[in-house]
């Protein structure tokens, strides 16, 4: 048998052999054993660490009663009051590391004392628990600003020391350690976002370890993404332009910016609308004239952008029409003169031309004018066309006449003398002449 002093008090612990049975059972100064967790006889001084909460159970001697405590800097009186009765069958709860003492004492015969003290360490190991206090779950960060991470540790257990390491990994990659955090309570770690980081999801782990390689680990997932910018609506052209009646795209506003920008529009022309996600102006104008129409791109971050657009609109296509009610021209050869203008309308604007015209003229397609120095006097059947591309085109005859040109009264006469007789009714001489009007 060994004996030991603990606190003023005798031990005694045996060494494997048991004392002889006392009336109805086992003597009483037979050791105290552990149940949960098994453990050799004798009891060990020093059980391996566990985690979690750890249920003792215990023996109790036959005739005996077993009182224990738990950490209880005094000396262990099993009288006293940290002293606790232990219940056969029901289990002590250790949640820490703790010292548990027991003793048990004799019930039979005259003698009523200690019998027995057991004392060991039992190490209980609680992993510490880990609360990550900055960035939280789902918070946007942008390139060229700094996470800053934060951390609170409580060691249930203590007072190991405490280590904190940060890992990041970025969109399913792998995990790359950080620099060791700050030694403040809160394990302080500021993370910069390059200027040319893309948008991603970040993952950063918190590992909280303790002495007894026991940690806690926290992710917290944090989105990388582009920084807000204004908009910019970068379209060169401010024009744009469109038929009454025909369905088109007559402008597509396009703009830059961080979110992508959305876009309205005011003052459009009638039938035609914007698409707000593509900035596309489009649809069936149904009135012709120029629109002042502004246009906006917008996508919450100010200030928004806008620009001033002119739309014209022109009327639906129509074929050509020769308005003209007169189809008679005149002119005089070697005159240079207009002597007939077309007029036609239709959309777009017609355009003239003519076959038949008299020598010396011709006609403007754009002003339908028939102009000239005619050179052939006679009479002409021309025909006109106008044409805009819109079937059908329009025609007209016009009949030009074409005189000779003046000129003075010529007596073409070679004699010069004539002869009559009192009271004969005769002609005597005929004038004869040339020129341009005839002369008289």
């Amino acid at each position: 048998m060994k004996k030991h002093l603990l606190f003023g008090i005798a031990l005694l612990t045996l060494d494997g052999a048991s004392a002889a049975p006392g009336p109805g059972g086992n003597d009483p100064r037979d050791s105290i054993r552990l149940l949960n967790p098994p453990a050799a006889d004798p009891l060990p001084e020093e059980i391996n660490p566990f985690v979690g909460t750890q249920f003792i159970t215990l023996t109790v001697p036959n005739r005996a009663t077993v009182y224990y405590d738990i950490d209880n800097p005094e000396a262990f009186d099993p009288a006293g009051k940290e002293a606790h009765e232990y219940i056969p069958g029901k289990p002590i709860e250790i949640t820490r590391t703790a010292t548990l003492r027991a003793a048990s004492v004799s019930q039979f015969g005259p003698l009523v004392g200690q019998s027995e003290v057991m004392i060991w360490h039992y190490n209980l190991d609680v992993k510490p628990s880990l609360t990550v206090l900055n960035p939280t779950n789902g918070q946007v960060f942008h390139p060229g600003e700094t996470v800053t991470i934060a951390s609170n540790v409580n060691d249930p257990d203590g007072p190991e020391p405490i280590t904190v390491t940060y890992y990041r990994a970025v969109s399913g990659g792998g995990w790359t350690a950080l620099p060791a955090p700050g030694n403040g309570a809160d394990h302080k770690l500021d993370v910069f976002i390059p200027e040319a980081t893309p948008p991603a999801t970040h993952i950063f782990r918190a590992i909280a370890t303790d002495g007894r390689s026991l940690a806690d680990t926290v992710d917290v997932a944090v989105t990388i993404a582009l920084a807000t910018v204004a908009p910019v609506i970068t379209n060169a052209s401010a024009t744009g332009s469109g038929t009454v009646g025909v369905n088109a795209t007559l402008y597509t506003v396009t703009a830059t910016g961080n979110p992508r920008p959305t876009f309205d529009a005011s003052g459009l022309p009638p039938g035609l609308a914007i698409n707000a996600n593509t900035g596309a102006i489009s649809g069936t104008p149904t009135t012709a004239g120029p629109f002042t129409t502004t246009v906006t791109a917008s996508n919450g971050v100010n200030p928004a952008a806008s620009k001033v657009l002119t739309l014209t609109i022109s009327a639906a296509p129509m074929a050509p029409t020769i308005t003209n009610t007169l189809v008679t021209a005149s002119g005089t050869v070697g005159v240079n003169a207009t002597l007939y203008t077309v007029t036609a309308t239709g959309n777009p604007t017609p355009t003239f031309r003519a076959t038949g015209l008299p020598p010396g003229l011709t006609i403007n397609a754009g002003t339908g004018a028939i102009s000239g120095a005619p050179t052939v006097a006679d009479t002409y059947n021309a025909t006109v066309t106008a044409f805009n591309g819109v079937s059908p085109e329009a025609s007209k005859v016009v009949t030009f006449t074409i005189s000779a040109a003046p000129a003075a009264p010529v007596i073409t006469n070679a004699s010069a003398t004539g002869s009559g007789t009192v009271g004969v009714n005769a002609t005597l001489y005929t004038v004869t002449a040339t020129g341009n009007p005839r002369p008289t």
